[in-house]
Formats: C-alpha cells, sequence, structure tokens
C-alpha cells in the first residue's frame, strides 16, 4: 500500500514542492498530474544520493540515468545523445546561465523559470532541471537524438 507523506532529510526540501509518496524503495514525485519515479537509495541523504551528490557532472548524469530507467525507458543510444546535447550546453551545470541568452540550468530553460511547472527549487535543485528539461525532449522532439539534431542544424533546441 502506497503512503503519502513529505519525506524527512537533507534532500527533502529541494527535491520538489510537489506531492511525494513511497513505496519500498520508490520514490514517486507527483506533479499536475505526472507521475515520476526515481528509486529511494538515488534521492534519500546519503554521499551518493543527497542533493549535493546531484550537483555534480556525475551525479546528475546519474540521476538522469535513474529517471530514464522509471519514467522515459530511452536506449543507451538516446541517452548518449542527451549526455552529448547537455554536455554542449551545461556541462551538467545545474548553475549555468547562458550570458548571452539568459538560458539557464542543465537544460539551459529559457526562460529559467519555465522549470517552476516541475517544482519552486528550479534554481538549486538539479533534479527539478533534469525532469523538466526529459519532460521538454519528449514533448517537443519525442527523443534525445532528435533534440540533438535539431540542436546539430540551427544551434538551439
Amino acid at each position: 500500500r502506497r503512503r503519502h507523506t513529505r519525506l524527512q532529510g537533507d534532500w527533502s526540501s529541494d527535491v520538489c514542492s510537489s506531492d511525494l509518496s513511497t513505496e519500498g524503495d520508490q520514490v514517486t514525485v507527483t506533479h499536475s498530474g505526472e507521475e515520476f519515479v526515481a528509486d529511494r537509495t538515488i534521492l534519500k541523504s546519503s554521499s551518493r544520493g543527497s542533493v549535493f551528490w546531484s550537483r555534480t557532472k556525475l551525479g546528475a548524469q546519474s540521476i538522469a540515468s535513474d529517471l530514464n530507467t522509471a519514467n522515459f525507458n530511452w536506449s543507451d543510444r538516446q541517452m548518449a545523445c542527451l549526455n552529448k546535447l547537455w554536455t554542449h550546453e551545461s556541462d551538467w551545470n545545474f548553475a549555468a546561465v547562458n550570458r548571452h541568452s539568459g538560458a539557464r540550468g542543465i537544460p539551459q530553460a529559457l526562460p529559467g523559470k519555465k522549470m517552476a511547472a516541475v517544482a519552486t527549487d528550479w534554481k538549486t535543485n538539479p533534479i527539478t532541471q533534469i525532469i523538466w528539461g526529459m519532460k521538454y525532449v519528449q514533448n517537443r522532439y519525442g527523443t534525445p537524438c532528435q533534440a540533438l539534431a535539431h540542436w546539430q542544424k540551427r544551434n538551439w533546441y
């Protein structure tokens, strides 16, 4: 049986302002009727799973991989395209700001406040940015490789 709760720990206020629920080792973030599932061991307070871990390049890539497995099911090839795209755009830096356009975060959202559709902590939480960015890629391009192809032709996505 699913138990709805606000999770406790050093990351709980940063993950999302949305409803969170837990079932075993799974954490479900629900926002505007959409659910995103992640492994609790990735998100809970630990050396590997805290928000601080997600603020590193390797940590952000790991969280994107976990979110992909639970929600998008993109192939390794697609995730390689996402990695190439976001490495170019922000080098997976949650604090990245494009000095010319003002685009922000890992996915370089323009304007950055668009990511508030996932959670209000979009400026400081890489997990919020990754969820928003993956949804954006899926909704606008279908797959990361299609988004990358668009970027290669137009130098933006």
